[in-house]
Formats: C-alpha cells, sequence, structure tokens
C-alpha cells in the first residue's frame, strides 16, 4: 500500500487517495454484484473516480495473479 498524504495535487486539483478500508468496500461490493453508481453512492465519490479505482485494483490483482501471488 501507497503511504503518504491522503489529499495530493495532481494537475492543479485536489485529489482524494482511497484508503484501504474503500479498496476493501469497492471490492466487496464488486463481488456482491453492486454497479459502480452504487459503490460510488455508497463511498461519496464521483462515479468516474470509483470506476477509475476499480481498475486499478483489478490491474494490481492480475499482476499479483501473475506472479504466482493469488492469495493477497
Amino acid at each position: 500500500a501507497a503511504t503518504g498524504p491522503m489529499v495530493v495535487t495532481r494537475s492543479g486539483f485536489k485529489v482524494r487517495r482511497f484508503s484501504p478500508d474503500e479498496d476493501a468496500t469497492i471490492t466487496r461490493m464488486d463481488l456482491d454484484g453492486a454497479t459502480t453508481a452504487e459503490i460510488a453512492h455508497k463511498l461519496g465519490r464521483p462515479w468516474n473516480s470509483v470506476r477509475g479505482r476499480q481498475m486499478t485494483l483489478a490491474r494490481h490483482q492480475a499482476r499479483r495473479e501473475e506472479a504466482g501471488d493469488d492469495d493477497v
């Protein structure tokens, strides 16, 4: 997991990073069949932010599986 401030600036915009708890909520709700909109509403985040995070989490999982470390 990344360390550092929870709010960073990207291209002049303040961006809130996702916490480990939010990642767990995204993963759990995804597996339970929730839509991206439902997850975004639950987290109080924009749809596109949650969708981007879903894609990032999926990419990280795929890399772990390729490395043979799919227990994480």
